[in-house]
C-alpha cells in the first residue's frame, strides 16, 4: 500500500503540474492579451475619429462606407504618435498591427436581429469593441477570439489545479485511514500511530521531492511542444471568422456585393502570399 500510495501520489501531482505548466500555452495566452491590450487602444481612437467625424458631417458612415470614409482616420494609420501608428489601411478597412480588420456596424435603419451574432453584443466591458453612440459599434474578430482564448486556458488552469489538489487530498486521507486501521489496539498503540503520522509526512515529503527533481524535464520537454507559428496561426483563424461575419452581413442585405468584395479581396490574396 505504502508503495502504490507513493507511486500514485506522484503521479497525480506530476500530471497535474505538467497540466497545469504549460509554457505553450502562457506564450499563446501573452499574445493574446498583448493583441487585446493593443487594438483596445486603437479602438478608443478609432472611436474619437468617428466622433470628429459625426460633428462634421452629420452623421456616421454608412455601412458600405465602413471605416475608410474617415479620411483624418485613414491617413492618421501608420503615422504619427498615437496607437494608430501600427495600423494600415487598405480596401479591407483599417488593420489591426495583427493582419485583421476591424468590423465597423452601423445598425440605424437594419432590423436589429441582423446583428444578434455580432461580437459587440457580447462584450460588456469593452474589451475587444466599442461603442461609439446609439447603434455605431466597432470592434475586432481578432481580439475576441485571443480573449476568449485566454479566457479558456485561466478556466482550464484553475480547474487542474482544483482537480489536482481534489485528488491528492483524497489520496491523502486514504492512505491515513489505511494506515490508522492497520494499527493493532496494544499497549503501543499510541508509538504506533506517531510512527504511522511520521511515515505518511514521510512518504508525501517524497513525493514532493521527487515531483521537483521531475519539473527540469518537464520544462525541457515543453519547449518541443510549442507552436512557433502560434501568432501567425491566431491571425489566420481571425481572418477566417472575419470573412465568414462579413459573408453573413452580405446574406442578410447589411452590406451590398461590391463592397462585400472590396473588403475580402485583400485578405484572401494575403492568405493565399502565406499559404505560398
Amino acid at each position: 500500500m505504502r508503495c502504490l500510495y507513493l507511486a500514485v501520489g506522484t503521479v497525480i501531482i506530476i500530471a497535474g503540474l505538467r497540466l497545469a505548466y504549460n509554457p505553450s500555452a502562457d506564450i499563446e495566452a501573452r499574445l493574446a492579451e498583448n493583441k487585446i491590450g493593443i487594438t483596445h487602444a486603437q479602438l478608443q481612437s478609432i472611436k474619437q475619429f468617428l466622433k470628429t467625424y459625426r460633428n462634421s458631417n452629420g452623421s456616421y458612415p454608412k455601412m458600405n462606407e465602413g471605416l475608410l470614409a474617415v479620411k483624418p482616420l485613414v491617413d492618421a494609420c501608420g503615422r504619427g504618435p498615437g496607437p494608430l501608428r501600427r495600423a494600415r489601411a487598405d480596401s479591407s478597412g483599417i488593420i489591426t498591427p495583427f493582419g485583421e480588420p476591424f468590423i465597423y456596424e452601423n445598425r440605424s435603419g437594419f432590423d436589429p436581429t441582423k446583428f444578434s451574432d455580432s461580437g459587440a453584443n457580447f462584450d460588456r466591458r469593452g474589451v475587444y469593441s466599442v461603442k461609439v453612440d446609439n447603434n455605431i459599434f466597432v470592434w475586432s474578430v481578432g481580439s475576441k477570439k485571443a480573449f476568449e482564448s485566454a479566457a479558456n486556458w485561466k478556466r482550464i488552469r484553475a480547474a487542474v489545479v482544483i482537480l489536482t489538489i481534489i485528488l491528492a487530498a483524497s489520496l491523502l486521507t486514504f492512505y491515513t485511514r489505511f494506515a490508522l486501521k492497520s494499527l493493532k489496539p496494544e499497549p503501543s498503540s499510541t508509538i504506533n500511530l506517531r510512527r504511522t503520522a511520521s511515515l505518511i509526512i514521510i512518504d508525501s515529503a517524497v513525493i514532493l521531492v521527487v515531483t521537483l527533481a521531475s519539473m527540469p524535464f518537464v520544462e525541457r520537454e515543453y519547449p518541443l511542444m510549442q507552436n512557433p507559428d502560434a501568432e501567425l496561426s491566431q491571425t489566420i483563424r481571425a481572418r477566417r471568422d472575419y470573412v465568414d461575419i462579413i459573408a453573413a452581413y452580405r446574406d442578410r442585405k447589411i452590406l451590398d456585393d461590391a463592397t462585400y468584395n472590396r473588403m475580402i479581396s485583400t485578405l484572401i490574396s494575403n492568405e493565399k502570399r502565406i499559404a505560398d
